[in-house]
């Protein structure tokens, strides 16, 4: 169902955080995943046509995609939530 993501709790913005194949698969190397991907991102195509930004996150710190979100949030008049905390994992490390 493409569009379960607007029935079961319809969001009032929708962000939506993207990356190659590549990059994927080197930050979450896996066999299984290599194979899913092409099913994940049908599945995900409908959210991220509807999506009220996009944000590709290949060459992007955590801290960097933060801020393009707080900033997108700030300039639709969303209050800014609390700081970035430490990392926890390594999967948006750029390389």
């Amino acid at each position: 169902m493409p569009d379960m993501w607007q029935r079961i709790h319809p969001p009032d913005i929708l962000i939506y955080l993207d990356a190659s194949d590549t990059t994927i698969l080197r930050r979450r190397p896996s066999q299984t995943l290599a194979v899913t991907l092409p099913k994940q991102r049908e599945r995900l195509a409908h959210a991220r046509a509807h999506a009220d930004l996009i944000v590709i996150t290949d060459d992007l710190t955590p801290e960097e995609v933060y801020q393009q979100v707080v900033a997108f949030l700030e300039a639709k008049g969303v209050p800014k939530g609390p700081p970035l905390p430490p990392q926890q994992s390594g999967h948006l490390q750029r390389p």
